[in-house]
C-alpha cells in the first residue's frame, strides 16, 4: 500500500508546524515501520522540493483578493495532479488543508480515484478561527461555540476576529453550502468523542465519522538526569494567544521560588520575554523550540506540566506526551480534555484562563511529590493504553482497507 500524507507544511519540523507535524512524523514513521511506503505533499517553505505549492502567508498580506486564494488554490490543485501522475497512491490521509491547500486538491485526488480520509486536528470545519475561541476576550468567555450548526458570521464580531474574520467566515459558508470536504472525503477521523458529536452537528453523517487517537510516543531523551526536580514548571508549545503563554508569567510571579521553563516559539515571544524583563521575573527561563529529544528530557526533569490553553483544545500532544511520561499535569477544564483528565486522578483541572487558581493548583502539586507520583503513574496508564502505537495503527490499517474498498 503506497499512502500519501497531505499537510500545509511539507516541512513539519518547522516551529508552526507543531503537535500536528509531530502527529504526522510518529504516523509516518509507524507506517514505514510496518512496511508502506509513505509519501507527503504539502506547501513548500525553505528547502522544500519546488515541485510542491508555495507556502503563503495570509496573515501578512492587505490584499483582500488573497481570500479567492484562500478558497481554491488552482497552483496547489496542479502541481497535486502532476505529482500523481509520476507517483502511484493508494490511499490519501489528510491533514490541516484548509486555507493553503485548500478543497481544491480533493477533485484532483477523486479524479485519479483515490479514497480519502481525514484527520481533524482542529475545529475548522465549525469555527472560522479553528480553535472555539473569541481571542480579543481574556475572560471564560474566550471559549466560544456560537458557530457550530453554520453560523459563522460571528467569527467577524469585533469580540473575535473583527474585519480579519469576515473573510475567515465568507470561506466557512461557501466550502459548507458547497459540502465539498463531505462530499469528496469518505471518513473522518475524530481524535475524541468530542470532536465526533461537533463534526455531527456540522452535518457530516454519523458513518462518516471514526473516533480514533492519536499516537503518543515520547523521545528516549538522555539517560543521566535527576528527575521530578521539585521545583520545575513547564509549558511546551507556541507562544500565541490561544495557548496562554502569559499565564505562565503569572505562575513566575505568584511562584518566585518555582522555576518556570517556557518551551516553543511564537508571535507572542518578544512581547512575553519584554514582559519577563520588566517585570523582573528571572524564575522564568524562554528556550525556544526545542528538538523531541530536548522535550524528552524537559518532561523528565519537571515536577508540573502546565496547558494554560485559553481555546478549546482537541487532543494537545504536550499533555499527552507529559501523561505518558508519568509527569503531573495541569490542564484547562473543557469537554474534550475531560476524555483524559479526570480531576485528582490522572490530573488537575483549574478554570480556563484563570490565574489565581492555577496559581494555588501548581502551588498544591509542588508541595506534594506523593500527589504528583500518584497522578503521573496513572496518567502513564492511561495514556499508555488509549494511544499505544500498535493498537492505533490497526485501526488506521482497518480504515484505510476499507476506504479502498469502497472507492
Amino acid at each position: 500500500m503506497r499512502i500519501l500524507q497531505v499537510d500545509k507544511f511539507y516541512d513539519r519540523s518547522c516551529s508552526a508546524a507543531g503537535g500536528v507535524g509531530k502527529q504526522i512524523e510518529l504516523l509516518t514513521s509507524q507506517l514505514a515501520a510496518r512496511g508502506y511506503d509513505v509519501l507527503q505533499f504539502g506547501t513548500r517553505m525553505g528547502d522544500s522540493p519546488p515541485e510542491m505549492p508555495k507556502y503563503f502567508d495570509f496573515k501578512a498580506t492587505r490584499n483582500p483578493l488573497a481570500i479567492f486564494r484562500m478558497i481554491h488554490n488552482r497552483t496547489a490543485a496542479k502541481l497535486l495532479g502532476e505529482f500523481l501522475t509520476r507517483e502511484k497512491v493508494d490511499v490519501a490521509h489528510l491533514h490541516n488543508l484548509y486555507h493553503h491547500l485548500t478543497p481544491s486538491i480533493l477533485s484532483v485526488l477523486a479524479a485519479h480515484k483515490i479514497p480519502m480520509v481525514m484527520t481533524l486536528h482542529d475545529y475548522r470545519l465549525a469555527c472560522p478561527t479553528r480553535h472555539f475561541y473569541r481571542p480579543r476576550l481574556s475572560t471564560p468567555d474566550a471559549l466560544c461555540t456560537r458557530c457550530v450548526g453554520g453560523h459563522f458570521f460571528h467569527a467577524a464580531s469585533p469580540k473575535c476576529a473583527g474585519f480579519g474574520g469576515a473573510g475567515l467566515a465568507i470561506e466557512s459558508y461557501v466550502q459548507h453550502w458547497l459540502r465539498r470536504y463531505m462530499k469528496y472525503i469518505r471518513t473522518f477521523i475524530c481524535p475524541t468523542e468530542f470532536m465526533r458529536q461537533t463534526m455531527q452537528h456540522m452535518g457530516i453523517a454519523p458513518d462518516q465519522l471514526k473516533v480514533v487517537p492519536n499516537i503518543i510516543a515520547t523521545a528516549p531523551g538522555s539517560s543521566n538526569l535527576t528527575a521530578d526536580a521539585d521545583n520545575i514548571v513547564l509549558f511546551v508549545g507556541r507562544l500565541s494567544p490561544e495557548k496562554g503563554p502569559e499565564l505562565m508569567l503569572d505562575l513566575a510571579g505568584n511562584l518566585p521560588a518555582a522555576k518556570i521553563v517556557i518551551a516553543g516559539d511564537g508571535p507572542l515571544r518578544g512581547e512575553l520575554e519584554q514582559r519577563a524583563r520588566n517585570e523582573n521575573l528571572s524564575n522564568a527561563e524562554f528556550i525556544g523550540h526545542v528538538s523531541a529529544d530536548v522535550v524528552a528530557d524537559l518532561y523528565q526533569q519537571a515536577a508540573v506540566v502546565v496547558i494554560p490553553s485559553r481555546c478549546m483544545e482537541n487532543s494537545p500532544t504536550t499533555m499527552l506526551e507529559a501523561m505518558l511520561a508519568a509527569r503531573a499535569v495541569v490542564v484547562p477544564d473543557q469537554p474534550p480534555l475531560r476524555y483524559w483528565v479526570s480531576d485528582g486522578q490522572t490530573g488537575k483541572f483549574f478554570p480556563t484562563g484563570d490565574a489565581n487558581a492555577l496559581t494555588e493548583t501548581v502551588k498544591e502539586l509542588l508541595g506534594d511529590k506523593k500527589l504528583r507520583a500518584r497522578l503521573g503513574a496513572a496518567g502513564r496508564e492511561l495514556v499508555s493504553q488509549r494511544h499505544d502505537p500498535k493498537t492505533v495503527i490497526d485501526q488506521l490499517e482497518k480504515l484505510y482497507t476499507m476506504v479502498m474498498q469502497c472507492e
